[in-house]
């Protein structure tokens, strides 16, 4: 189903946005928690990683991995903007 996003065209599949931006091409809007956090602990290489990366314990980043806990929404900010930033722009923890 397609819609009007503003300026650009986009198309709407599962609830989410693919957007067509003229020089970014396409790409999918926004991306569940639970596949945000997958992002994050393979971005960060393991569950410990990711804890000391977000500055919280082990047990809560298994909590959620387990699906204990629901992952925050913040969990998709930072996941998709790793996403759709180049590894060398990465702020210096995440390197």
């Amino acid at each position: 189903m397609a819609e009007s996003c503003g300026f650009v065209k986009c198309i709407v599949v599962d609830n989410a946005k693919i957007i067509d931006k003229p020089r970014f091409g396409f790409y999918v809007s926004s991306m569940t928690n639970e596949r945000a956090l997958e992002f994050l602990i393979q971005t960060a290489g393991s569950q410990k990683r990711l804890a000391d990366i977000l500055d919280t314990s082990d047990e809560r980043v298994s909590r959620w991995a387990n699906k204990r806990h629901k992952p925050p929404t913040w969990l998709v900010v930072i996941a998709e903007f790793l996403e759709r930033t180049p590894p060398k722009d990465w702020p210096e923890r995440w390197k």
